[in-house]
């Protein structure tokens, strides 16, 4: 995930608290690096007084070979002790998909084709079948459209 895509899914309900957590303590480039790499696992974060011990030590150069020595220090002094939970945001990357497709959709439209033929376009475009397709941009969203907008 790049931080890019994690500023779209961001402003979608579905994003989990922890994710917006961690966003908040580690900034959005550390966070799209610990989802990419360790989503969906809770990982046990050192206290920075046993970065003396071997194991602690070792978790947090792996920390900071991933995120950064800033972005670790944050990590370590917010959450140190505690476990930190890193979602993999397979709901909300789902739900943006879905809005980007009904944006597809709604696109095709405007640009004067049928709702067949803009079906069939967009089947193979998201490896979807029609019957998929015609589902998913017939299905109600969740999202106000005001929020929508400003995601694309």
């Amino acid at each position: 995930m790049t931080p890019a895509e994690l500023a779209a899914l961001l402003p979608l309900p579905a994003f989990p608290a922890t994710g917006r957590e961690l966003a908040r303590v580690a900034g959005q480039q550390a966070t799209a690096a610990l989802i990419t790499h360790w989503g969906g696992q809770k990982w046990p974060v050192p206290v920075m007084s046993e970065l003396s011990r071997d194991d602690a030590r070792n978790r947090y150069a792996e920390l900071v070979a991933l995120v950064g020595s800033t972005a670790a220090a944050q990590i370590v002094r917010h959450y140190g002790g505690r476990p930190l939970y890193v979602p993999n945001c397979k709901k909300v990357r789902h739900q943006l998909a879905q809005l980007r497709l009904v944006r597809d959709y709604e696109e095709l439209l405007a640009q004067g084709l049928s709702s067949a033929a803009a079906v069939f376009k967009l089947g193979p475009r998201y490896g979807l079948s029609g019957r998929q397709i015609e589902a998913r941009v017939n299905a109600p969203t969740s999202i106000p459209e005001k929020m929508q907008a400003d995601l694309f």
